[in-house]
């Protein structure tokens, strides 16, 4: 069996994916020029890491688009704080504090690197949703109605968000 390989001739634009990966590689670079802790190192290596297996996930014909970066970064960063929050329980050994905290930063980075991608914020998509929410005069207790209402179709192009993030705004509505 012969595998295609896709090869971007004549293109001067770079993918958001490759964009994301140059970041992280140029990151990577200055902690450890600077010398930064190994740690610090680790985790840029970890995200390099997730993003390459993203990549291959999504197989040979397509790259990850900035919505699938933002729904999988965002999935990193809130297993993290999970971990921090487990580690952080009452009763837990004082070992443990030490990594919460390592949790806690290395959730901190990944949300850094989320602002840096092409995709509406977390107001923004709260706003659309409000908005959709007064034209068809859905009460927040009907979320069945209102993810029925949502223009799915159009959410990417239109509002740049992805499908997590809209669920995401949903869930956390009051």
């Amino acid at each position: 069996m012969f595998r295609l390989f896709a090869t971007r001739y004549y293109s001067t634009s770079a993918t958001v994916f490759e964009t994301m990966q140059n970041t992280l590689r140029n990151d990577l670079k200055v902690a450890m020029r600077n010398k930064a802790p190994q740690a610090e190192r680790t985790m840029y290596r970890s995200i390099m890491s997730e993003l390459k297996n993203l990549d291959i996930d999504c197989g040979p014909e397509t790259t990850p688009d900035e919505f699938k970066i933002w729904d999988h970064l965002n999935k990193l960063s809130k297993q993290r704080r999970e971990t921090a929050a487990e580690y952080l329980k009452p009763g837990q050994p004082e070992r443990f504090q030490e990594l919460a905290e390592k949790e806690i930063i290395e959730a901190k980075l990944i949300e850094s690197y989320l602002t840096k991608l092409p995709v509406a914020s977390k107001d923004e998509i709260t706003i659309k949703v409000k908005e959709i929410i007064q034209k068809e005069g859905i009460s927040l207790e009907d979320k069945k109605q209102l993810f029925k209402s949502i223009p799915w179709g159009k959410i990417q192009n239109e509002w740049k968000a992805s499908r997590g993030m809209v669920s995401d705004a949903i869930n956390e509505l009051k």
